[in-house]
C-alpha cells in the first residue's frame, strides 16, 4: 500500500498555485459549473459523461419530466453553454449515459421494449452543423435475448467501432448481470457482438453496473465487476478481450483474466475505470491499479482512498471522486489524484473541490474524462475541469506500428510501444541526437505480437531524442531498424 504522507489540498480558483509548483510555465484553467438553462436540476443526478465540446447529465426521479431528463451542454469557446434537454421515448427512469464525438448513448432500465422493465439503451446523434442542427433519436439498443426485468442499460459505454451495455439482472441465471457488446454498422446503426457474463452469478452480484470500454493499439477490451454485496463472498472484475476473429463465437471476445478483492471487503469491482493497459478498480480498502503483461493484469499498486464513488483514468493519471470528502465542507465532496511516477509507484498529486462546492454537494459522486477534461457530480451539481496544465496524457497510438513511443512529448517516462510480425530477436536503444547510446531499453527473445517497456527519462535532460529498435526473424533474413524521435520537457 502506498501511504498518503503528503497532499496538495487546493481550493479552487487557487489551482494556479498547485500549476506554477508543477510546471512554472502554464496557466491553470478553473473549474465550470454546468447550469442548464432552466437554473437547475429537477431532481438528482445519475449520470454524467464528457467528449469534446459535448457534456450529458442524466437526470433521475419518478415524477413528470423534466425529472427524468437528458440536459447536453456545448461548449462555445471558453464557457459551457445549454444545448438542449429531452426524455427518451417510453422510458420512466434514465440510468447512465455515455458520449462519443456527436454520439450520446442513454440507458434506460425501465423501459419496457422487450417486457416489462426489459430496458433498452437509447441513441442519439447530432445531425447538421451546429448551432443549427439538433440532437435526433436513431436508434434503439436491446440484446437479442433481453426480457422482462433484465434492467437492460445499467450502464453503457462508447468508442468508435463499440457500444457496451450493461445489463443488471441479464445472466441466464436471472441472478446476476451480463455485459453486451454491440459493433457499430457502416450505416450507423449496431449489431451485436457479444454477451459477456461470470460462469458463477451471484444474487444481486452487479455484474455490469458498472463497466468501461477501451479501443486502442493493444486492442478492445472491456472491463467489469462483480460486487457481490455479501460478506464472505469473493468480489471480482472481469477483463475481456476481444482476439479472435469476428466470425468466431461471440465476435472473437474471450475472458481475459479475472482479479480478486480482498476479503472480507464490500464493494470490489464496484467502480471502474479502463485506459489501454492500465486499469483502476475500487474497493472498500481502496483503488487498485492494474497493468497489462504479456501474462495477464498483475497488480500494481493499491491506492489508499477506503472511501470513493467514482474512478476515473486520464492517461496515468488516477482520479477518484469522494462524494463524502470534507474538504471543502462537510460532505461537500472531491476528487483525488495520484499520478504514475515510474516503476510501478503511484503518488498523490492533488485535491480538487469546485469553487461553488459546499456541505452535502457529494462532489465525485460519478466522474467521467475525456483527453484532459473531467466532468463530475454529486447530487444536483455539476462541474467540468481542465486538467490540460496539470498532466500529460498517455494515449497509445491509434494504430499498431513497428514501434511507437508516447506519450510523446514527456517528462519522467516514455513506453516503448514495438511489434513483432514473428519470433526473434530484438533491441530498443535510447540515443541522442548525435546518434550516442544513452542506454540500451531492451534486449532478447520475443514472441510474434505486440510488446512494450518503459523508459524512464526523469534523470536525462530537456530535450530530443531517439528511441532505436533493431529486430530480427528467428527464420533469418536481414534485421529491420525503426527509430523515432521523444522529446523530453523539464
Amino acid at each position: 500500500m502506498y501511504l498518503l504522507t503528503s497532499e496538495i489540498v487546493i481550493r479552487l480558483p487557487f489551482l494556479a498555485l498547485l500549476a506554477l509548483a508543477l510546471a512554472p510555465a502554464t496557466a491553470a484553467q478553473y473549474d465550470t459549473p454546468l447550469v442548464p438553462a432552466s437554473g437547475g436540476y429537477s431532481d438528482g443526478i445519475e449520470d454524467v459523461d464528457i467528449s469534446g465540446d459535448v457534456a450529458v447529465v442524466v437526470t433521475r426521479g419518478s415524477s413528470a419530466p423534466p425529472a427524468d431528463s437528458v440536459y447536453v451542454f456545448r461548449r462555445v469557446g471558453a464557457a459551457w453553454l445549454p444545448d438542449t434537454v429531452f426524455v427518451p421515448p417510453g422510458g420512466q427512469l434514465n440510468r447512465s449515459v455515455a458520449a462519443h464525438g456527436d454520439r450520446i448513448v442513454v440507458g434506460d432500465t425501465r423501459a419496457d421494449i422487450t417486457g416489462s422493465n426489459s430496458g433498452a439503451a437509447f441513441v442519439y446523434d447530432y445531425q447538421g452543423a451546429y448551432p443549427g442542427g439538433a440532437w435526433v433519436h436513431t436508434g434503439t439498443l436491446t440484446g437479442l435475448d433481453t426480457d422482462e426485468f433484465d434492467q437492460f442499460g445499467a450502464a453503457v459505454d462508447l468508442t468508435d467501432s463499440l457500444a457496451v451495455v450493461g445489463a443488471a439482472s441479464g445472466h441466464p441465471s436471472g441472478f446476476d448481470g451480463a455485459v453486451y457488446v454491440f459493433r457499430r454498422q457502416p450505416d450507423g446503426g449496431y449489431v451485436q457482438e457479444a454477451k459477456l457474463f461470470p460462469e458463477q452469478p451471484f444474487f444481486d452480484g452487479s455484474f455490469g453496473e458498472d463497466l468501461a470500454v477501451s479501443a486502442t493499439a493493444s486492442g478492445e477490451r472491456v472491463l467489469t465487476g462483480q460486487p457481490t454485496g455479501k460478506p464472505g463472498f469473493p468480489e471480482t472484475a472481469y477483463f475481456y478481450a476481444r482476439t479472435g476473429p469476428p466470425g468466431a463465437p461471440d465476435g472473437g471476445w474471450v475472458l481475459e483474466d479475472t482479479t480478486m478483492g480482498p476479503q472480507p471487503d464490500i464493494g470490489y469491482g464496484g467502480a471502474v475505470a479502463l485506459n489501454g493497459d492500465l486499469a483502476l478498480v475500487a474497493s472498500g480498502a481502496g483503488e487498485f491499479v492494474y497493468r497489462r503483461e504479456d501474462t495477464g493484469w498483475a497488480e500494481e499498486a493499491l491506492l489508499p482512498q477506503a472511501e470513493n464513488n467514482s474512478v476515473a483514468l486520464m492517461g496515468s493519471l488516477a482520479i477518484i471522486g469522494v462524494g463524502a470528502s470534507d474538504v471543502a465542507g462537510e460532505n461537500a465532496g472531491a476528487l483525488h489524484l495520484y499520478a504514475h511516477s515510474g516503476s510501478g509507484s503511484w503518488s498523490p498529486l492533488a485535491v480538487l473541490t469546485a469553487t461553488e462546492a459546499e456541505t452535502g454537494d457529494f462532489l465525485g459522486d460519478v466522474t467521467r474524462v475525456d483527453g484532459t477534461q473531467v466532468i463530475t457530480a454529486g447530487i444536483q451539481k455539476v462541474w467540468v475541469f481542465d486538467l490540460s496544465t496539470l498532466v500529460s496524457v498517455e494515449e497509445a497510438p491509434a494504430e499498431a506500428g513497428p514501434l511507437s513511443v508516447y506519450p510523446n512529448p514527456t517528462r519522467d517516462y516514455a513506453t516503448v510501444q514495438f511489434s513483432m510480425t514473428e519470433p526473434g530477436r530484438m533491441q530498443v536503444m535510447l540515443h541522442d541526437v548525435l546518434g550516442r547510446e544513452i542506454a540500451l531499453v531492451e534486449e532478447g527473445t520475443r514472441a510474434a505480437g505486440t510488446h512494450r517497456v518503459r523508459v524512464a527519462t526523469a534523470s536525462l535532460a530537456a530535450g530530443v531524442y531517439v528511441v532505436r529498435a533493431v529486430m530480427a526473424a528467428e527464420s533469418g533474413g536481414e534485421s529491420r531498424t525503426f527509430t523515432r524521435r521523444v522529446t523530453l520537457l523539464r
